[in-house]
Order: structure tokens, then sequence, then C-alpha cells
């Protein structure tokens, strides 16, 4: 590639939801629940445009993989609900190379254990609540794995 193409990051949100009745639930189910997934992408462009661009496609290919029945028998899909592009001044990728970064004002009074809690969500059961949004036959082995106590 010559030197006009250039690195991007393009960050995708996918949202995905269940629909449909469930069968059964448990206590980990939560009918109000949906996941918003924030994913970012190396993209070669020549530039922003171009970066958009296929960051958008590169989104609407992976929410077409999300197309499953979960554990409870309600149909799982997703759709990107945004993107954005940020391009780099690095020529060359290379170990290090930061791909995502997030930053947020938040009150001092906040304390570290809430600030993780909001960043990297809370942690009662995340296992279990993510259950809904994963396709129902991978959830029953995984269950499966953990309960035999093999890895």
């Amino acid at each position: 590639m010559s030197k006009s193409w250039k690195w991007f990051g393009g960050k995708q949100v996918i949202r995905t939801v269940a629909k449909g009745r469930p069968k059964q639930t448990g206590h980990a189910y939560d009918s109000e629940a949906t996941l918003v997934e924030e994913r970012v992408v190396l993209v070669r462009a020549r530039n922003l445009s171009e970066a958009l661009q296929k960051t958008e496609a590169d989104a609407l290919r992976y929410v077409e993989l999300i197309d499953e029945v979960n554990a409870y028998g309600q149909r799982v899909s997703a759709r990107c609900i945004g993107v954005s592009v940020y391009g780099t001044r690095e020529v060359e990728v290379k170990p290090g190379f930061e791909v995502f970064s997030n930053s947020r004002v938040v009150p001092k009074s906040s304390q570290d254990d809430e600030v993780l809690d909001q960043v990297l969500g809370e942690n009662d059961d995340p296992d279990l609540r993510i259950s809904k949004f994963v396709d129902g036959d991978i959830w029953t082995k995984i269950v499966e794995r953990i309960t035999s106590g093999s890895s």
C-alpha cells in the first residue's frame, strides 16, 4: 500500500436485544435488559470518509452474524446504533498502539468501585446475566463445563 493509506480506529456501538416470550426464566433473567457493546476495529483507508464507510460496512457484517436463539428460547439480534472514526498519526501499527480510549468526567466523590461498575459493568453474576444474549446451545455447553469442573 502506498503512503497515502492510513490506519483509523473505527468505533462501533452495537445494541443486542432478545425478542419474544421466554420459555422459562431464572434469577439472572432481566426482561428489560439489552446488551450494548463498544467495539473498535482497525481500518485501513485513504481518508476519514473512506474509513467511516469501511467502519459502517464492518458493523453491518458484524450484526448480521448475531442471529441466534438464547437459552430462554428468544430470538437474539443486533443492530448498529452508531459509529465514529478516529485518525492516527502513526504510519505503522505496532505493539502498544492504542486502539481504544474512553474518557469521562465523574464527580470527585465517586468511589473507585462505583467508577469501575460504570465502566466495566457491575460484577453481580455477569456470566449469568449475559446468558440472555448468547446462543442457547453454546450457553448450555458453557454451563455444563462450569458445573462439571472441567476447563
